[in-house]
């Protein structure tokens, strides 16, 4: 499975494990069977579950079942102890499977933000998701990024304390964990979704809004970036440039300018944002939140454009002009050995990430021990929302041999769910 990769040094595991022995004691870690959910066993959601699982599987040899979200009846009829989902506010589909085993099974269950840059203008939307109408707490432990996420969900929603803590940033573990020293590229290009962002913004608040944010914001960026990378590509410095996810179909404005030029390499928008930014020195991040996972990876970034910040810390990392200014002046190496880490951690990272120690899993997994009385073996209830879900697995597993253009979007669904990777 995915989950056999590098991971942290055993004898730091074995001694993590003792420590959780000497603070909970020794019925705290034994043996126990959980219920883990993914959509898939690909994509950011189970990256930022597996260090947790390998932890659990490999160090406390507990039993994990790994289900797909979309193939409830694999669990039916089991008992566990306790359940795993990654970001299960983010769609119905999530929801719906903490009804089950929450509120209908009663089985403790685990869950956790893969959204966790909060915005206070935004706070329902990130503490509640697809759940803003009934606004019920179906978990036993939430946890949050940051110190700031959890304050600014005390102020609107105090009575969700009980169930949430900060554990920091799952997903950034992976980053941190795996990193390996592939640098090929001195810079590194992360585009946003261009017009996709328009056609949200004429939807969300209207036509003059949209063209006030594309003619002040958006294209004066463009040509800032056009005219970096025709510059400095053209001294030599190398660029990878990457389109955001969301542009399956058309190409970034930015793109179809610079993708022929030499000493440029343009990917697609599926291409690893984590091996973009294994394999470049410097980025340039067009407001996107990718410019903390650069951070944590001590990789100096720049911003480009006035647009209105993607998240409140943006504004704190340096412009375009100055990363051009010190192009000017100074090699690469003096650039990165002068960039200041310590300011932009203090500034950003701590308010955003939390922690970039790759320690987050083991936090996660310390506020998951402690409640041993809880933990009493339940089996899953279902109801026939999970059973409809099942049939459509197993149809969709029928039909995928047949090759039918208008199920293909639903058989990768099916594809992107394999226990044998």
């Amino acid at each position: 499975m995915l989950l056999k990769k590098k991971y942290l040094n055993n004898d730091f595991l074995i001694n993590f494990k003792n420590r959780l022995i000497s603070k909970y004691g020794l019925e705290a870690i034994k043996k126990k069977k959980v219920l883990w959910v993914e959509w898939f066993s690909d994509g950011r959601e189970i990256e930022q579950m597996k260090f947790i699982i390998i932890f659990l599987k490999d160090i406390l040899d507990w039993d994990i079942d790994f289900v797909s979200s979309f193939n409830p009846l694999s669990a039916f009829s089991k008992e566990y102890n306790l359940a795993i989902i990654s970001g299960l506010i983010g769609a119905k589909r999530g929801l719906n499977w903490a009804k089950v085993i929450f509120r209908d099974s009663k089985i403790p269950l685990f869950t956790s933000h893969t959204e966790g840059i909060y915005r206070e203008s935004e706070i329902e939307e990130f503490v509640w998701g697809h759940q803003k109408v009934e606004k019920k707490v179906l978990w036993t432990k939430c946890s949050h990024w940051s110190k700031k996420s959890l304050q600014l969900t005390k102020k609107y929603y105090p009575s969700l304390m009980d169930s949430l803590f900060v554990s920091g940033s799952l997903g950034i573990d992976s980053f941190i964990i795996e990193n390996e020293n592939k640098e090929k590229y001195d810079i590194a290009i992360i585009l946003n979704d261009d017009f996709v962002s328009l056609d949200a913004l004429q939807r969300n608040f209207g036509e003059r809004y949209a063209n006030r944010w594309l003619k002040q914001f958006h294209l004066p960026a463009n040509r800032k970036l056009v005219d970096f990378i025709k510059k400095y590509s053209n001294f030599g410095y190398t660029f990878l440039v990457k389109p955001h996810p969301a542009l399956t179909i058309n190409e970034h404005k930015v793109v179809t300018q610079i993708k022929n030029l030499r000493n440029v390499k343009v990917v697609n928008s599926y291409y690893s944002i984590q091996e973009c930014l294994y394999s470049s020195r410097i980025f340039v991040m067009q407001n996107s939140t990718t410019a903390t996972q650069a951070l944590s990876l001590k990789k100096p970034v720049f911003r480009v454009g006035e647009y209105p910040t993607c998240f409140d810390e943006y504004q704190y990392l340096p412009d375009l002009t100055n990363l051009e200014d010190e192009l000017a002046k100074k090699d690469l190496n003096r650039l990165i050995d002068d960039y200041d880490f310590n300011y932009l951690n203090k500034a950003i990272i701590h308010n955003t990430l939390g922690y970039i120690d790759g320690f987050n899993h083991l936090r996660f997994i310390e506020n998951l021990l402690g409640n041993e009385e809880i933990y009493k073996a339940k089996k899953i209830r279902f109801n026939l929302i999970m059973i409809k879900y099942s049939m459509i697995f197993y149809v969709l597993k029928f039909v995928q041999k047949l090759k039918l253009p208008f199920f293909k979007s639903f058989q990768d669904r099916y594809k992107r769910f394999d226990l044998n990777l």
